[in-house]
């Protein structure tokens, strides 16, 4: 079940979100939500690459490219 949560913003972000919103056809708050969880994907793909770059480095792995590479 969907809870409110409360968020205090300056007046030129909320203004920003409300253009984006208008511009991309969805409401501030879906906007918001996909920008969070966009957000905290990239922050888990950062943290579990960081996690795994030292095992990676062992077997040559330095890049995407080399992953890439190694898939292709």
């Amino acid at each position: 079940m969907d809870e409110p949560f409360t968020l205090t913003l300056p007046q030129e972000t909320r203004d920003a979100i409300e253009s984006a919103a208008r511009r991309d056809g969805v409401s501030p708050g879906e906007l918001i939500e996909t920008a969070i969880r966009e957000h905290l994907l990239i922050r888990e793909f950062r943290n579990l690459r960081s996690e795994h770059a030292p095992q990676a480095r062992t077997l040559g792995i330095e890049t995407d490219q080399d992953i890439f590479d190694m898939v292709s």
